[in-house]
């Protein structure tokens, strides 16, 4: 009986803890098993890097827009390769040749009667972002939207999350078990749902992480980029035999 009552205080207290646990600690002694409901988290240093460029220009004929934005768009990718860019790493993401809305003007000034517009997708390794950022704005690019960090191996990223997700609640039913006076045994069962952040993500990123801001090619105030942590939530479902 008096163990009896220690148990119903013990389920008791874990249910009044769960909030800031934000875990689910479940005993069945019919069974013989201990349910532990958890999430863990990693975090690392990023591998590799997303680089969104662009660049945009107008002028008074379509002609003039587009030639004007191709030399650019041109020069923006030869500097890239010279220093050694794979050209495989290179993506378009987006071509416009369009006239500018007037909304709001009087009249749409004569050198801006057509604007012509790309952008690019750059993938590198995280440590190369810096170097590429500079030499596109340095070659011409005024847009850059953001950089996307990633980890080279995300399912081996998630595979961290799992173990430790596993090991904290073998930590957690080892602290209910001995204070019940029993002991937890072989792990039985295990429920998997992984979650990014920005579901998490977009970091992130999670997130995977993400850092972005917009730029004039007029700009010559070296440009820093900070890496943000790349992260993997695991939430599981483990349960014990106890013995």
């Amino acid at each position: 009986m008096k163990r009896e009552r220690r148990f119903l205080f013990l389920i008791l207290l874990l249910g009044m803890a769960w909030p800031a646990w934000a875990q689910v600690v479940q005993v069945s002694r019919g069974n013989k098993t201990i349910e532990i409901s958890l999430s863990e988290s990693v975090k690392v240093d990023p591998e590799i890097a997303e680089i969104k460029i662009g660049v945009q220009n107008y002028g008074r004929s379509k002609e003039m827009a587009y030639d004007e934005n191709v030399r650019v768009a041109n020069q923006i990718l030869q500097a890239l390769l010279d220093a050694g860019v794979p050209r495989t790493s290179i993506e378009t993401q987006a071509i416009k040749l369009e006239r500018p809305s007037t909304y709001g003007l009087a009249e749409t000034p004569k050198e801006q009667q057509f604007s012509a517009s790309q952008s690019w997708i750059i993938r590198s390794p995280a440590g190369e972002a810096q170097k590429i950022v500079d030499i596109a704005v340095g070659a011409g690019a005024n847009e850059v939207e953001d950089v996307e960090w990633s980890a080279s191996d995300p399912t081996a990223l998630e595979a961290q999350a799992n173990a430790a997700a596993i090991a904290k609640a073998r930590k957690v039913a080892d602290a209910t078990a001995r204070q019940m006076g029993i002991k937890v045994g072989e792990l039985l069962y295990v429920s998997n749902r992984v979650v990014r952040p920005y579901d998490l993500q977009g970091g992130g990123g999670g997130q995977v992480a993400a850092f972005g801001y917009a730029v004039a090619a007029r700009v010559r105030t070296p440009l820093k980029l900070f890496p943000g942590k790349v992260e993997r939530s695991a939430t599981l479902t483990v349960v014990f035999a106890l013995e």
